[in-house]
């Protein structure tokens, strides 16, 4: 593949152990503007890209559904902090490739993407003080178009903390009874009981936080609220 998308970039070596590699990894190594990165330098990131005519550069760091996991949600917190931190002055524009399916050609449904981009705003409202900016990616063949278009519309302005509207707007989200969402009412009294995502989280897998949203709401909608953080957001 021609490089008629006018990116140069590198990725990690690390993709090839992960399950991941099946898809992107023909995609990657079918495009002559990009290679792998030589040598055995640690690299918080998986992949780097710059576009020729100009100096844009952006970190990614490649996720999926799967990374939402709860066997692999830990590791992806911590990846996602030592992302953050790593190279601020080298690379100050970062982002997240959420790749919705790990098929070759997409295979992932409305509420299966939708569920999934929950499940990845929750796990960085638990581990970041700033959000990243979400690429979303239908399936690899979309990769790298996407990174492109991305990149095209990219401003070298600091990424703002979430404000008021967006957090309410997930919390709204926030039940397993899906695709309803919370009331006004409802969201409100959680906001007061519990003053972060993080605590709201850790309250749900506690059995004394779990009692006190049995107290607040009646049965139903408090085994809602608990299933959604309890599960990281069921999936199809």
């Amino acid at each position: 593949m021609n490089n008629q998308l006018g990116l140069r970039g590198t990725y990690s070596p690390s993709l090839r152990d992960r399950s991941v590699w099946k898809v992107i990894g023909p995609v990657l190594e079918a495009s002559s503007g990009v290679t792998e990165v030589e040598g055995q330098v640690p690299q918080t990131s998986d992949l780097t890209f710059q576009q020729e005519t100009t100096t844009k550069t952006v970190q990614i760091l490649l996720l999926t559904p799967t990374s939402l996991d709860a066997p692999e949600k830990q590791s992806t917190g911590l990846r996602l902090r030592q992302f953050v931190a790593s190279s601020p002055a080298m690379h100050p524009s970062k982002a997240i490739a959420f790749l919705l399916s790990e098929d070759s050609f997409t295979s992932a449904s409305g509420r299966y993407s939708l569920n999934s981009l929950l499940a990845l705003q929750v796990v960085m409202f638990e581990s970041l003080t700033n959000l990243l900016p979400v690429i979303s990616i239908p399936d690899a063949p979309s990769f790298l178009p996407a990174i492109q278009d991305f990149m095209a519309n990219l401003e070298d302005i600091p990424v703002p903390n979430p404000s008021l509207t967006d957090s309410v707007a997930l919390l709204s989200h926030a039940t397993s009874d899906y695709p309803g969402t919370l009331s006004e009412e409802t969201r409100n009294i959680l906001s007061d009981l519990f003053p972060s995502f993080r605590k709201m989280s850790q309250a749900t897998r506690s059995q004394e936080g779990q009692k006190i949203i049995e107290h607040y709401f009646d049965s139903t909608a408090a085994e809602n609220i608990i299933n959604f953080w309890k599960e990281d957001v069921s999936r199809e």
